[in-house]
C-alpha cells in the first residue's frame, strides 16, 4: 500500500529548495523569501504573488507551498497545484515532485497515478531522493505504471544511496522478490542511475 504523502511546512530543506543559486534573480523573490523567514506570511504572499507571475520558478514553488500549508492563506490545494504546476513546468524538480503527490493522492487534482508516476520520474531524473522512492514504489505496486521489480529496485537504491528514509527497508523487501537474473539486472541498473540521475552537489 502506498504510503500517504507528509506535506512539510516550510522548513531548512524547503528553504533550501527555494534558495537555489543557480535560479535567475527576480524582483521580489528574495524579498519574500525574508518575509516568511520572519513569519510575515502577508507580506511574502504579497512578493511572490509578483514574482511568480512574472515567471520565477521558486517563487510558484514557494506559493504553492504557502497554499498547499494554509500559511498566510486559507490552505487551497488547487491553488497549490496550480502555482506547482508552472514551476514544474519550468523544470522545478521540488514542484514535480509536490505537484505528483498531489496527484498520486487526488489532492487539489483528480487522482490520476500515471500523472503522478511522470512527474515523480521527471524529479527523479534530476535527483530528488524522495521522488525515486515514490516512483519506486509505484513500480513496485504497479500503481500508474506498469509493476516491475527490477525498476523498483534501481530507483530504490539511488534513494538509499542519498539517504531517503525509507528506502534501505523498502529495497531489502524488494530484493526478496527477485530471480538471480533480476537480481543481477537490478544491481546493474542501479550503477546507472547512481551515475545519471544523482543529485548533483
Amino acid at each position: 500500500m502506498v504510503a500517504r504523502i507528509v506535506y512539510p511546512l516550510f522548513g531548512a530543506a524547503i528553504a533550501a529548495a527555494l534558495g537555489l543559486a543557480s535560479m535567475p534573480a527576480w524582483a521580489g523573490y528574495d524579498e519574500g523569501l525574508t518575509a516568511r523567514q520572519r513569519g510575515d506570511f502577508a507580506g511574502a504572499i504579497k512578493e511572490w504573488t509578483a514574482a511568480a507571475e512574472a515567471g520565477d520558478a521558486r517563487a510558484q514553488f514557494g506559493l504553492g507551498a504557502m497554499y498547499r500549508n494554509g500559511e498566510g492563506v486559507p490552505p487551497d490545494p488547487a491553488v497549490a497545484a496550480n502555482w506547482y504546476r508552472k514551476a514544474a513546468l519550468q523544470g522545478f524538480a521540488q514542484a514535480q515532485y509536490s505537484l505528483g503527490a498531489l496527484y498520486q493522492n487526488g489532492v487539489g487534482v483528480a487522482k490520476d497515478d500515471a500523472v503522478a508516476a511522470s512527474w515523480y520520474s521527471e524529479a527523479a531524473r534530476q535527483g530528488h531522493a524522495q521522488a525515486q522512492y515514490s516512483l519506486a514504489v509505484m513500480y513496485q505496486i504497479g500503481a500508474g505504471v506498469k509493476a516491475d521489480l527490477v525498476e523498483a529496485f534501481a530507483w530504490l537504491s539511488l534513494a538509499a544511496l542519498q539517504g531517503q528514509t525509507g528506502a534501505a527497508a523498502a529495497l531489502g523487501r524488494v530484493a526478496i522478490q527477485l530471480t538471480p537474473e533480476q537480481q543481477t539486472a537490478a544491481e546493474r541498473k542501479g550503477e546507472d542511475y547512481g551515475e545519471r540521475f544523482k543529485a548533483k552537489p
